[in-house]
């Protein structure tokens, strides 16, 4: 395995955190960064992206709610990522992601999230990580 795996249940359960209480995005505690929700190989990861931008868009331009409307509103205005969103039913996703997510557990998305982002840039630096994450284990 070349490619540090993006761990999509933190992003998503993370995503969810964030819809539910949006607020916690504009919070220093939680900041995310470029490549954070980036990973090369991984499909899931560049609809997270589009998806937290979007989220963190509508909440710095005076959102106090996160769902599905609001954010196809504003997606419409960006025809490829509205057609990237699509094809993953962010319709019904926004809504699940809200329903299965757990605001207590935050912080502990949020750091596994950092986590996979913090080594695929050491990674990507020529930083060797194999005595921190082994690439060669499957992750079940």
């Amino acid at each position: 395995m070349n490619e540090i795996l993006y761990s999509v249940d933190d992003a998503m359960l993370l995503l969810g955190c964030f819809a539910n209480k949006p607020n916690l995005m504009l919070s220093t505690k939680y900041k995310i960064g470029d490549n954070d929700f980036r990973c090369k190989g991984c499909d899931d990861a560049k609809f997270h992206n589009i998806l937290y931008r979007t989220m963190y868009n509508l909440v710095a331009s005076g959102a106090e709610e996160i769902d599905n409307v609001v954010v196809d509103t504003f997606l419409r205005n960006y025809p490829e990522q509205y057609k990237l969103c699509q094809q993953y039913d962010f319709m019904a996703f926004i809504p699940e992601i809200k329903r299965v997510a757990s605001d207590k557990n935050v912080a502990y998305h949020y750091d596994v999230v950092r986590k996979f982002a913090m080594l695929r840039e050491y990674k990507a630096k020529g930083f060797d990580i194999h005595e921190i994450y082994d690439e060669t284990k499957d992750e079940v």
